[in-house]
């Protein structure tokens, strides 16, 4: 065979077991040769800029990064300021005027919890996230033209109540009946628990 592999084979290296690569073959890809061209060839674009316009270029991309962070950051709103409802807590109330007392969007989550329980422990760490989160503090009220507005109360303790269970299935039936519990979106709390002590 006088032709090389690749002439019938595409994609298959050539034979290069004799070649020093000082001919004139083109380097193949990825070697210092061409890496090194590529690079020339990208550099010389910014090489002929005058260096006025070089000045204007660095000028407007130091201009864009500082537009895109100002693009990204967000206003702390001011102080004493009531935020809008979200789309999410609009559609919300709207069902809760639509189908008043359903618990049908309540988000129920249990943990079960072993060994020693530190309780006064628990009830300030949950103080603590109630006080930290606006979000558990809020209530929906009305407007007297019907629109619904975003009240944010003062921290205060959250509400944990206690309950003892006699096995199991006694826990999951407590923790059910509070799960089906609706809340009032006027008055808030929208957050309540219940700590169950399983009989030992």
């Amino acid at each position: 065979m006088s032709s090389s592999s690749t002439d019938r084979f595409p994609g298959l290296p050539e034979d290069t077991g004799t070649d020093t690569g000082s001919g004139d073959r083109p380097a193949p890809a990825g070697s210092p040769a061409r890496a090194d061209s590529s690079a020339s060839a990208a550099a010389r674009p910014a090489a002929s800029l005058s260096d006025a316009k070089r000045a204007l270029l660095a000028q407007r991309l130091r201009g864009g990064r500082a537009r895109a962070r100002a693009a990204q950051a967000v206003a702390r709103r001011p102080e004493g300021t009531v935020p809008p409802l979200s789309f999410a807590q609009e559609r919300l109330w709207f069902m809760e005027q639509f189908a008043p007392g359903t618990a049908a969007y309540n988000i129920p989550v249990a943990r079960r919890l072993r060994g020693p329980l530190d309780l006064p422990a628990l009830r300030r760490a949950l103080d603590a996230v109630v006080a930290r989160h606006e979000t558990l503090r809020t209530r929906y009220p009305a407007t007297d033209d019907g629109r619904p507005v975003l009240e944010i109360a003062e921290p205060a303790p959250f509400d944990l109540r206690t309950a003892d269970a006699e096995d199991e299935a006694h826990a999951a039936r407590l923790v059910d009946e509070l799960g089906a519990l609706p809340f009032d979106l006027v008055t808030g709390p929208l957050m309540h628990g219940l700590l169950v002590r399983l009989a030992a």
